[in-house]
């Protein structure tokens, strides 16, 4: 691995800042995902923020146990059809992928190829995926924020919309006490100097008996990280449901589920890849191979529809996250290129 800027000693994994690590680390590599950032403090607002302490995948359970089912847990019916395995009503299943294995739902329709079939892939060669990608938000490398506006004491808010972000380069270890200000990737903003200007907005929004309910879909920011490199996908159609807990100050059960366009997908890990391993540039058949297996996971429609006359070319996903109380820090600065690793 190349020697970078430093990162938080014990974390697990290194930092990913362009310029700037963490001032407690001893190694780490650029991976070009990140920037120097401004160290402004809090932002004040009226809105409670939230930012995800912890991942699901599939690869594990609420419990934090392994559970090859742990899939089912995860995700919420993304296309309103009950897939029983015969794909008589979805698309044509891709690249020799297995109508069974990606046309069958998980309970009451729950769509998750991405944790019952694509994961797994990934756990073949990179077993630590899942573990990397929590060090990293541990790490205070990145984040997803949930925005709710004007969340008041009791259990139920008719209306309360919300707002998701992208969690920047945290230039300190987050304690995730209500205390952090976590930085907001100018990425995830229609206007990067407007905190307020959310990609991801959710107006419909609701609580009931404190679980909130975006209601309406999004497109939603994440990062999958190897060691210190990291991927960027976006989730399409996103929507998000979770549990607050009673004093508001945080969730233990939230999920995110939508939908990746598979090339989306499949341009990302290679561009991760390569940046891991140089030699994985110029179509390796170990790259080759991961693609074809992403494409044969394929479920559903990129646009979150089923047609059974055509080709499935988007995957569903459901994560599942646990998040906690911080604050809104300044606007990080714009993600460096990454250095193209195949370059000659």
């Amino acid at each position: 691995t190349p020697t970078g800027t430093g990162g938080h000693g014990g974390a697990g994994t290194t930092s990913s800042g362009g310029s700037g690590g963490k001032s407690t680390g001893t190694g780490g590599s650029t991976g070009g995902s990140g920037g120097s950032m401004p160290t402004n403090g809090c932002k004040p607002s009226n809105d409670t923020v939230l930012a995800v302490d912890r991942l699901y995948f599939g690869d594990a359970n609420w419990s934090d146990a392994i559970d090859t089912n742990a899939w089912s847990l995860f995700g919420l019916d993304v296309d309103g059809v009950q897939s029983d395995g015969t794909g008589a009503k979805e698309c044509q299943p891709s690249n020799g992928g297995s109508v069974s294995a990606v046309h069958t739902d998980g309970p009451s329709g729950l769509d998750n190829a991405f944790g019952k079939v694509v994961l797994p892939v990934f756990l073949q060669s990179i077993p630590t995926l899942p573990y990397q990608a929590n060090a990293a938000i541990v790490n205070g490398d990145f984040s997803i924020l949930f925005r709710l506006g004007g969340l008041g004491a009791g259990p139920d808010q008719a209306s309360l919309p919300g707002r998701v972000y992208t969690g920047g380069f945290l230039p300190n270890v987050p304690e995730f006490n209500g205390t952090d200000c976590w930085p907001v990737a100018p990425e995830s903003l229609t206007n990067p100097a407007d905190v307020d200007s959310a990609i991801a907005t959710y107006p419909a929004s609701s609580l009931y008996d404190n679980h909130w309910d975006s209601i309406s879909l999004g497109d939603i920011g994440l990062t999958l990280q190897i060691f210190s490199f990291q991927g960027h996908l976006t989730i399409h159609h996103a929507r998000v449901v979770m549990d607050l807990d009673a004093d508001h100050n945080g969730t233990q059960h939230g999920i995110i589920s939508g939908v990746l366009d598979t090339e989306e997908f499949v341009a990302a890990i290679d561009n991760l890849m390569q940046q891991f391993d140089p030699t994985n540039c110029g179509g390796s058949q170990f790259v080759t191979q991961i693609n074809q297996q992403i494409r044969a996971g394929s479920d559903i429609m990129k646009d979150g529809t089923q047609d059974p006359t055509k080709t499935c070319d988007g995957i569903t996903i459901g994560l599942g996250f646990k998040a906690a109380k911080v604050q809104f820090g300044p606007i990080a600065d714009p993600l460096e290129p990454p250095v193209d690793p195949c370059a000659p």
